[in-house]
């Protein structure tokens, strides 16, 4: 495990972004995403002294970084079953960073290999471990991650402060099972670029979306590093099974949802049915955001989140 001393200041982490996203700029100016993958650690580089990377227990892939005595820790999307966080580590730096000031930030990616018909209720027990090692942390779960905390806020409370559901629902909807039920035989074939441009469509804006072109390269270059698509599929098809309808309101640390009025994958209707099952839920709804509400709208998503931690 590489440990890497956390010792700059929160000045010296803005100056560190800006830095990189200067460079990110001359071709996109609003999308944080890239100054991460312009950014991504390297060995001796600026990064490096901000971000550190690791394992626990030699086979949850984390990134840690951020000053403060409270911890939060990051539950991955879908993703996570092609490309560990350590892949995409200065990205999500650069996503998260304003709460870095305040507290210490892992983002866990899950074990790497699902054993077929794998839940996320088994998923969820295997973080029970890791935090046996990190302690009670509050826990942001991003979509398949969202369901994956659901499960592990139920199960596990002693451990979850608070929760954060970020474009997440108790179950999918019907047009999301659609979509996912396509990507399976494109994961079979290999097909990671229609994957990914569909996944695009359904979670940003036009101008967010053309943005988003810059990263493909490298995303889709992770996607055929990937050994194979099993772990996608097992985990997708997870997702794709994930009811919490009848646990919700056994849920009992307080809870932060964040959703957009246009997410294909959850539509509206499921956030405030999940707000109304789960007695200590807030919600925030984003007009006319998609499945990518929150890097749509990170800056009034990031203050909902420190407010409702704070309070």
């Amino acid at each position: 495990m590489r440990s890497l001393k956390l010792e700059l200041d929160c000045e010296r982490q803005d100056a560190l972004l800006r830095r990189y996203g200067r460079a990110a700029a001359k071709v996109v100016s609003e999308l944080p995403m890239a100054y991460g993958l312009w950014g991504r650690e390297r060995k001796g580089s600026a990064f490096s002294k901000v971000i550190q990377t690791g394992y626990f227990r030699d086979t949850f892939a984390y990134v840690r970084f951020g000053i403060g005595t409270e911890k939060i820790v990051i539950f991955p999307p879908l993703n996570d079953a092609l490309f560990t966080t350590h892949e995409i580590a200065g990205c999500l730096y650069a996503l998260f960073y304003p709460l870095a000031k305040n507290y210490e930030i892992y983002a866990v990616s899950r074990k790497r290999s699902l054993p077929v018909g794998c839940t996320t209720s088994e998923m969820a027990a295997d973080y029970a471990g890791v935090f046996e090692d990190i302690g009670p942390a509050h826990v942001l779960g991003v979509s398949l991650g969202g369901m994956v905390a659901q499960v592990f806020a139920k199960d596990y409370p002693q451990y979850v402060k608070k929760l954060i559901i970020l474009s997440s629902a108790h179950h999918m909807g019907p047009e999301g099972l659609d979509f996912a039920r396509r990507w399976i035989p494109w994961a079979r074939e290999g097909a990671w670029k229609k994957i990914y441009y569909d996944t695009l469509h359904l979670s940003y804006h036009t101008v967010f979306r053309w943005s988003s072109h810059v990263l493909a390269p490298y995303i889709l270059g992770l996607c055929h590093k990937a050994q194979d698509a099993s772990a996608f599929i097992i985990a997708g098809q997870a997702g794709m099974i994930h009811d919490a309808s009848d646990f919700l309101a056994a849920i009992q640390p307080h809870a932060l949802i964040i959703g957009g009025t246009r997410d294909p994958l959850f539509p509206e209707s499921l956030f405030h049915e999940m707000q109304q099952r789960m007695p200590q839920a807030r919600l925030l709804m984003i007009p006319g955001a998609k499945h990518g509400v929150f890097e749509e709208n990170r800056r009034h998503c990031i203050d909902v989140i420190k407010d409702f931690l704070a309070a």
